[in-house]
């Protein structure tokens, strides 16, 4: 005779509403994750029921509970198990269909890509990478610009060679001026982190003409992407 896994409830509608033995066995497992490092209390995201338009930012808050707790979190299926607790409604199903597939549960990439086959939206992908081909810096501050440029760019699942390359190619002239003097990082977020460091010295030269004088953007060292530093004014890499 073969064992079969207990079905997952679902969490009680009623405050007063008998708990059965699973979720009580679940509510004691997120009672356990919640502690992080030094004792911390881990907030747990919002449980999530299928919804395409919320599946990156019920994945984004995951992604935060394991970096909080990454001793809690320190095995792949661990991973998985901790998303299952937070399922509900349709998702909750999808769960329990590939709760004793190992391949899927023992890998939280592959448990993510499964979930997305199942409940994201194909097309917002389709439209992420249609609107940043024409998405351009303009009268934006690189601040706000960099910000609905990473979120398209999340949306697209581009590579991150294209993502960097396109929001070069799309920011004001006066910021891809100044980037002549630097290495151009190949990951999205050093770019962003440089031009924005860059837009804020030129704001302030704005505001300030006396400003104008001092010495160049970047102080008197920068680092490549290599991470060796090398002398201002070098001619980036091509």
């Amino acid at each position: 005779m073969t064992n079969k896994r207990p079905r997952i409830s679902e969490p009680p509608k009623e405050p007063n509403e008998p708990k059965d033995h699973t979720q009580k066995l679940l509510e004691t497992l997120l009672e356990k994750l919640a502690l992080g490092s030094n004792d911390t209390i881990l907030p747990h995201p919002d449980r999530y029921y299928g919804d395409a338009s919320k599946f990156d930012l019920f994945w984004i808050s995951v992604k935060g509970c394991f970096e909080l707790a990454p001793k809690q979190f320190n095995s792949q299926r661990k991973k998985c198990v901790y998303v299952g607790t937070l399922l509900g409604g349709s998702a909750l199903d999808w769960y329990q269909s590939i709760y004793d597939v190992d391949t899927i549960m023992n890998s939280i990439d592959l448990f993510k890509e499964s979930m997305r086959a199942a409940f994201d939206d194909p097309d917002k992908r389709r439209q992420a990478r249609n609107k940043l081909g024409n998405f351009v810096q303009g009268s934006r501050p690189v601040t706000k610009y960099a910000a609905e440029f990473a979120r398209l760019a999340r949306l697209s699942e581009i590579d991150e060679t294209s993502k960097a390359f396109l929001y070069e190619k799309n920011l004001n002239e006066n910021i891809r001026d100044e980037l002549i003097h630097y290495d151009i990082p190949e990951k999205l977020a050093d770019l962003i982190n440089l031009t924005i460091k860059i837009d804020s010295r030129l704001s302030k030269q704005r505001r300030s003409p006396a400003s104008r004088k001092q010495e160049p953007i970047g102080s008197a060292t920068k680092k490549s992407f290599s991470g060796k530093s090398a002398p201002i004014g070098q001619p980036r890499k091509r």
